[in-house]
């Protein structure tokens, strides 16, 4: 997937803390609000802890699952001050065990805006998610993608100003990071004093390789080239158990 990240105005609030982290298959995307400069290191904990988990199993409901054991650990411990502030979604993306059709898993907390532009049309896939415990990450959801599609996480209050200004309806068709700019750059002033984040995944055709027929061809000579002796033992085994 061809992954773009943009932050709007970060320093327009010194009480909020963002990080966006993306690969070939995974996307974390958190912030912080009405937070203390101490608190910055919290948001590092967790998404490194989900970078580390995922590395390791490629499960993000397993990555998931270590991350709410954290967040249940600092509410034992009386760190509260995150709860109601703390905003995230993770994303991964995968590939069905035929190789060729590709699926999204998602779990989120807090108020980040996850969507889906598919031909044009934008589908809000908040509404799959369904929530646990007010200070976890929800259970992941699982979906379909298609090439072409684009997954989009948005931070709350940029998703408010993009919807108020119909936004979303041009970034749905768009596929270069130009063309972001272009529209951010435009919508400057209107922006300004909408801090937070927007990350757009486009899903790309999955291509496989094509074996080229003169090694098909080898590969079968080298078969037959090792079976031949084989098959000859067999036969004489076979035969002079017939004389005998």
């Amino acid at each position: 997937m061809k992954v773009f990240e943009f932050q709007c105005n970060p320093k327009a609030r010194k009480d909020r803390f963002s990080r966006i982290v993306s690969s070939n298959d995974l996307i974390v995307a958190g912030e912080l609000l009405n937070a203390l400069p101490s608190n910055e290191k919290f948001l590092d904990a967790i998404v490194d802890t989900i970078l580390q988990e995922y590395s390791n199993s490629k499960n993000l409901k397993q990555s998931l699952k270590r991350v709410n054991e954290y967040l249940g650990a600092e509410v034992k411990k009386g760190n509260v001050d995150w709860l109601g502030n703390f905003h995230l979604a993770a994303l991964s993306v995968g590939i069905k065990p035929k190789g060729r059709e590709q699926f999204f898993s998602l779990g989120k907390c807090g108020t980040i805006k996850a969507l889906i532009s598919r031909k044009g049309n934008l589908i809000d896939i908040d509404k799959k998610v369904e929530p646990n415990r007010s200070f976890e990450i929800s259970s992941v959801v699982s979906s379909a993608l298609f090439p072409e599609d684009k997954v989009i996480l948005c931070s709350r209050d940029l998703f408010d100003a993009f919807s108020d200004e119909n936004i979303f309806s041009d970034i749905a068709f768009f596929k270069e990071e130009k063309q972001f700019k272009a529209l951010f750059q435009a919508k400057e002033k209107i922006l300004s004093k909408a801090p937070g984040f927007l990350v757009s995944a486009l899903i790309e055709e999955i291509r496989i390789e094509k074996v080229p027929l003169p090694f098909l061809f080898k590969q079968k000579r080298d078969t037959l080239k090792q079976a031949i002796p084989f098959a000859l033992l067999i036969f004489l085994l076979l035969l002079g158990l017939l004389l005998f």
